[in-house]
């Protein structure tokens, strides 16, 4: 891999496997989705060239801190410019070119049009009060493609354009695709979009008449899928994915590439729901879905009343079950369900807790614990009442975001008026700038114009067989006649047995950022363990207080010093940072 001129085009192929379900927004007029998925023309699921371009733009821009930066004044050129495509300013020649053309074409992915989708439910929820905020596009759905889906991935690199620099540098770039560190779509901290790409292949095309006239040829019409193999055959180079991993690190050496610094903390979290090991009572959750019939196959695994189970089974009433599944299956706060990717004839409904419910939970946890360090340390408290909040809820130091703007705007001349020197948030006008308050809770979490640092994978199921809901029937009681109040009567699933598993992801610029985001975040992953840090509907009631199983934690640096996975699962969380971090 050394002689470029030999070689006229990279091409790299592999499998891109969803580890939790995804979202590409489309415009698809036909769905009631609020969000909808990209389908093309032939109406089939899609994942545009451009997202992944996109992504892996953003992968390059984490390894390579000069990506974005011009590294020829006199010109305006950037290391990243052959990829990106990006303007040419200020040419010496006095040329009219405006644009470089990337050297990267990337292949529209696409599934059958026969596949499913499902829809999630999206809303914000308001920490003073624990209920859904009232702001714009507080409650919507978004359309996701169930996770475990398979998608045929296929780059073209042209290498003459490009040279070995741009080459090394999309091969460190999909290296950190295929250990996992890429994310695609929409609400990808709210955990959607988490994506591996699987059995990468790379082959380099010499530079010979007889392969030229193979590829590229649009006037053969092939599965793309089986053009490499198809090149191999003929005379392509095929270099196992190791090889090219060691070799674009040992270009990057010699070419001085600046490595970043950016580091990912890696922890991943099991819940045990249902009857502890300890044998003190029952851990139930409920989570709201968003599908009244959505575990309807499942039914055999679902406990009813005896009123309900002795009609299901009477013959006079209903003479098949299923009639009875689409005349009374409702629910009226139905778990959250999700399909099992498969055949799309027979697809397995199961429960899981979405990855939106674990960070909003998580976050309005570490919220409060920093609203009583701020109040200990003199921080003014600020009445929101005055401002329109019906809570007249108290703030010191760090924001709900989903408290109306003139709220924010309000809160920020206040803090900025009481305590300037503190620096608590940005001391510019929101309305004016469209700055955000960057309060220590916002710096971790993101707003609309911050990304987050801090990503929640869906919890789904380790074991997709073991598992119980119940569907209960509960009411408001009348105080005076101690019976129901009025028609107040609903009912609710409930899981009662599951064993449930996802991963949290932190990521920081360099260590030191890591290190002070990892204290902010410490006490509140304490409390998960313990088992205080309540999820779901139904918390007050018994629903939600499930321990959190926080096992194998791994701190990873992308300028290659890694340290071993700590799985001290009954030490301290503080202490197994310390650990990681000193290693």
């Amino acid at each position: 891999m050394t002689e470029q001129n030999k070689y006229y085009r990279t091409l790299f192929s592999g499998t891109i496997i969803q580890q939790s379900a995804l979202s590409i927004g489309g415009s698809d007029v036909f769905s009631d989705a609020d969000d909808p998925c990209f389908r093309d023309g032939r109406n089939r699921l899609t994942i545009p060239g451009t997202s992944l371009a996109g992504a892996l733009i953003e992968t390059l821009m984490r390894l390579f801190p000069d990506f974005g930066v011009a590294k020829d004044v006199k010109q305006g050129r950037k290391q990243g410019d052959k990829i990106s495509g990006k303007s040419r300013n200020g040419l010496p020649s006095g040329g009219d070119e405006k644009y470089w053309l990337s050297v990267l074409r990337f292949k529209n992915l696409h599934l059958p049009v026969d596949r499913t989708t499902e829809w999630r439910q999206g809303v914000g929820i308001r920490q003073a009060t624990g209920g859904a905020a009232k702001a714009k596009k507080a409650l919507f759905d978004f359309e996701v493609v169930p996770a475990g889906s398979c998608w045929e991935f296929f780059l073209d690199l042209d290498i003459v354009r490009g040279g070995e620099e741009t080459e090394a540098m999309v091969i460190s770039a999909l290296n950190e695709w295929v250990e996992g560190r890429t994310w695609l779509g929409r609400n990808a901290v709210r955990g959607t979009g988490w994506i591996r790409l699987e059995s990468p292949k790379i082959v380099r095309l010499p530079l010979k008449p007889e392969m030229i006239c193979l590829y590229p040829d649009n006037t053969r019409i092939r599965d793309d899928s089986k053009i490499i193999e198809e090149l191999v055959g003929v005379g392509a180079e095929e270099m196992s994915w190791q090889k090219a991993v060691q070799w674009a690190g040992a270009v990057c050496q010699k070419l001085k590439l600046r490595k970043s610094a950016w580091c990912y903390m890696t922890i991943n979290v099991g819940l045990n729901v249902g009857e502890q090991a300890n044998g003190f009572g029952l851990n139930p959750m409920q989570v709201g879905g968003h599908c009244a019939l959505g575990l309807a196959p499942q039914l055999k695994r679902q406990l009813f009343p005896f009123s309900l189970k002795a009609i299901i089974d009477s013959d006079e009433v209903f003479r098949d079950k299923r009639e009875w599944e689409g005349a009374n299956a409702t629910n009226d706060k139905p778990f959250s369900s999700t399909g099992k990717s498969g055949n799309p004839e027979n697809v397995e409904t199961l429960p899981f807790l979405p990855g939106s419910g674990v960070r909003g939970a998580f976050r309005h946890t570490v919220s409060r614990l920093e609203r009583m360090r701020n109040r200990s340390n003199g921080v003014p408290a600020i009445g929101l009442k005055e401002a329109g909040a019906n809570d007249g809820a108290h703030i010191w130091g760090i924001l709900d975001p989903n408290v109306k703007e003139f709220m924010l705007e309000k809160a920020i001349k206040q803090l900025a008026g009481c305590q300037p020197e503190r620096k608590i948030l940005l001391e510019r006008d929101i309305r004016a700038s469209n700055a955000v308050p960057l309060d220590s809770v916002v710096r971790v979490f993101g707003f609309e114009k911050l990304s987050s640092r801090i990503l929640f994978r869906d919890a789904s199921l380790i074991d997709d067989k073991d598992w119980l809901i119940v569907k209960q029937e509960q009411h408001a009681e009348d105080e005076f006649a101690a019976g129901v109040f009025g028609t107040s009567k609903f009912n609710a699933d409930a899981l009662m047995k599951g064993h449930l598993g996802f991963q949290i992801v932190i990521e920081a610029p360099d260590l030191a950022e890591m290190k002070t985001t990892l204290r902010l975040l410490a006490p509140s992953l304490e409390l998960a363990r313990l088992g205080h840090l309540p999820m779901g509907g139904g918390k007050w009631k018994g629903c939600g207080w499930i321990p959190w199983d926080i096992r194998e934690m791994a701190l990873v640096q992308l300028n290659g010093k890694t340290g071993r996975p700590d799985d001290g699962f009954d030490i301290p969380v503080d202490e197994r940072f310390s650990r990681l971090l000193e290693n």
